[in-house]
């Protein structure tokens, strides 16, 4: 039974999403306060409130529901100040806590309903924005603890390298749309079992993943609009 929860939770350490029904639009009752956001231009490694994604499994029909990836804002993960991503679709729920710097992308931990994951040190998920070149190469290490109502569960230690292969074109289906995409492998030792030991992705500047190491494929983002 642990084991099974751990290996339900780690598995969304994958991506950016890298995961309930998918969101429906809602009208706004006039009669009541609305706060109205305005989404900024997206950055390098978007994560400014309000930018969204909606991804389709690789293997899924073109007109099933979508997961949507959307940025709410800055909140605390324990002390520590970090943008929060949720996740939802299909009766998956999710959040992660991420920081942005100089130096690249932070994952400092992730929740679904009853369980916290913690990664201590956080996780690099990208390099320098100036770094992208074929051959750049980030490694290190993290405990990833997991925690419910009851205390702390289990606790793995990883370790990860993340290698640039290359820079090719690629058209999604799912959008008809072309892009020049970075190609990306994941390792991840040390959990064998819990996460792939090796995965691809593909990474675009100022748009984001377009195709996750879990297997998701963009379909529609407001972000690089």
């Amino acid at each position: 039974m642990m084991k099974s929860m751990l290996r339900v939770a780690v598995l969304a350490l994958g991506g950016l999403f890298l995961h309930s029904c998918a969101p429906q639009n809602t009208t706004q009752d006039p009669g009541k306060v609305a706060l109205t956001v305005t989404t900024a231009q997206a950055s390098f490694y978007p994560h400014e409130l309000g930018i969204q994604w909606d991804y389709l499994l690789d293997n899924d029909r073109l007109d099933a529901p979508p997961y949507r990836l959307t940025v709410e804002g800055g909140t605390l993960f324990g002390d520590q100040a970090t943008t929060r991503f949720t996740l939802v679709g299909r009766g998956v729920m999710r959040e992660y806590f991420r920081t942005y710097d100089e130096t690249g992308v932070y994952l400092h931990g992730m929740t679904v309903p009853g369980v916290k994951i913690t990664l201590v040190p956080p996780l690099q998920e990208y390099p320098s924005s100036k770094d992208w070149k074929v051959g750049t190469t980030w490694s290190g290490k993290t405990q990833i603890t997991l925690l419910d109502d009851k205390g702390v569960r289990e606790r793995l230690n990883a370790d990860y390298k993340f290698t640039v292969l290359e820079q090719r074109n690629v058209t999604l289906n799912t959008s008809s749309r072309s892009y020049s995409v970075w190609v990306v492998n994941r390792q991840i030792l040390g959990a064998k079992d819990i996460l792939p030991e090796s995965k691809e992705f593909y990474f675009v500047p100022f748009i984001g993943e377009v195709l996750s190491p879990d297997g998701f494929v963009l379909k529609s983002t407001n972000a690089g609009q």
